[in-house]
């Protein structure tokens, strides 16, 4: 007796959900860690070297938080930076409750600032090349080691873009001024894309659609 011939189309499949931390993602990943890591190691060893200038400053009013009072912070950060930001001197208060040294906190947040960029190089596909020149140019290591506002600043405009379009992404991003307030020169890209969105998903949503059978 004859058997029926087996249609392959109806075998049955099975399709393993594969993890995003193995295989394929693992290396992108494992890079951003060991890139955060390297940057802190050199921030806490640069940090130790580079005390003059605006640090004298930074440092004076780290000292001068870790003792004061809430209501104090606007008069001292006004004498010893010249700034007057809200949001700087809040964090400020909080980090000299939780972690004793300036240097080792401002480290932590270089690794961040570095795993940011090279999270939003990734995103668009840029080219090693390109990425280095990015992390290493003389103004993104004036932020991580001299203008300390700022840095924070762009942290917040960094991750606030990652994480965008959920709500989180946009309070991060609008509230980077209260940190340094030429963030807010920022604030407008993320609007025109939110509106160049919109307007692109409205055009074709507006227009019409066509059937293969209408031609």
């Amino acid at each position: 007796m004859l058997k029926p011939p087996i249609n392959l189309r109806n075998r049955p499949t099975f399709q393993v959900n594969r993890s995003p931390w193995i295989v394929g993602d693992l290396g992108p990943k494992l890079a951003m860690i060991l890139a955060g890591v390297i940057s802190y190691l050199v921030s806490m060893y640069l940090a130790g070297l580079h005390t003059g200038g605006d640090q004298e400053k930074y440092h004076s009013f780290w000292d001068a938080v870790s003792t004061a009072t809430p209501a104090d912070l606007f008069g001292l950060q006004l004498l010893e930076t010249g700034s007057a930001e809200p949001g700087y001197r809040y964090l400020i208060y909080v980090a000299t409750r939780i972690i004793p040294d300036k240097d080792l906190f401002m480290s932590l947040l270089n690794a961040f600032f570095v795993v940011g960029l090279l999270r939003i190089c990734r995103k668009y596909k840029c080219g090693s090349i390109f990425t280095i020149f990015l992390i290493a140019n003389f103004y993104c290591v004036a932020m991580m080691f001299t203008l300390e506002r700022l840095k924070i600043s762009y942290l917040l405009c960094i991750y606030g873009f990652l994480l965008m379009p959920r709500k989180i992404g946009w309070a991060l991003f609008i509230s980077a001024p209260l940190f340094h307030f030429q963030s807010a020169l920022m604030l407008p890209i993320p609007l025109a894309i939110a509106t160049a969105r919109w307007f692109g998903a409205l055009r074709l949503r507006s227009m019409p659609r066509f059937r293969c059978r209408d031609f």
